[in-house]
């Protein structure tokens, strides 16, 4: 069993690096990039990827996340649903850490707030208009 997790999360990793990657939103911290490719609608909400560069690596070594993201273009929410962070830029190098979210919650983002620009961007850039 441990194996074939192994492998799915393998996959899913080595995916990441083929994706096309679209920057967002920078600041102090980090670069925020969406794949455009991947917003799908669930619902009444907009599933996608957004990958995240810091510019410097934590104490544990994170240097990027990735994470699967959920937003309601009507309500301008966003929610967190599962991230995976790296040791390197892009999601590559070793995975240091992978969580999927139990307790999902919608974040109002406030008016200054970086999630903004990312609930605008997948919101406008969904190919099924939402």
């Amino acid at each position: 069993m441990k194996k074939s997790l192994f492998i799915v999360f393998f996959l899913i990793s080595c995916n990441i690096h083929a994706q096309e990657w679209t920057k967002v939103e920078e600041n102090k911290v980090s670069i925020n990039y969406i794949n455009s490719g991947s917003i799908r609608n669930i619902g009444d909400a907009l599933e996608f990827y957004r990958l995240v560069n810091f510019f410097d690596s934590n104490s544990v070594g994170r240097k990027s996340v990735v994470l699967k993201m959920r937003v309601s273009c009507s309500n301008r929410k966003i929610m967190y649903l599962s991230y995976k962070t790296f040791s390197d830029d892009f999601g590559s190098g070793n995975m240091i850490k992978s969580k999927i979210i139990q307790q999902l919650t919608w974040i109002a983002p406030k008016s200054n707030d970086y999630k903004l620009s990312i609930i605008h961007f997948v919101c406008n850039n969904n190919k099924n208009n939402y």
